[in-house]
């Protein structure tokens, strides 16, 4: 018997944005604001596991760097950490998992673009 992510896998949605949490640590300069909602522990933990099984299925990752350099992309994304996020890309590539880095184009950054 199939699973239901194995009985969705030709039809799976192109992209997921699903925030998990409203208790982001950043206070990035251009959010959108997060949900209203907060998983329970429980909750939280069947995520775990579904996003395991996604990888499966290949699901991909998208992360968002906003600046060329730590005190760019640190000044953007309040409170983030450029060394953390590029650890992130580099475990998400060694996993096949990158799908794409995203950019917010902003005055804050047009300068570190090539355009």
């Amino acid at each position: 018997m199939l699973s239901a992510y194995e009985e969705l896998a030709p039809e799976k949605p192109y992209l997921v944005d699903w925030p998990i949490t409203r208790r982001c640590n950043l206070n990035c300069l251009h959010c959108r604001g997060m949900p209203s909602d907060e998983l329970s522990t429980a909750e939280a933990k069947k995520l775990i596991e579904e996003i395991a099984l996604l990888k499966g299925l290949g699901v991909r990752v998208m992360i968002s760097i906003d600046g060329a350099t730590a005190e760019t992309y640190e000044h953007i994304r309040q409170g983030a950490d450029f060394e953390g996020v590029l650890t992130a890309v580099r475990r998400c590539v060694q996993e096949e998992l990158l799908e794409a880095i995203n950019t917010t184009v902003s005055e804050l950054n047009y300068s570190e673009t090539s355009f």
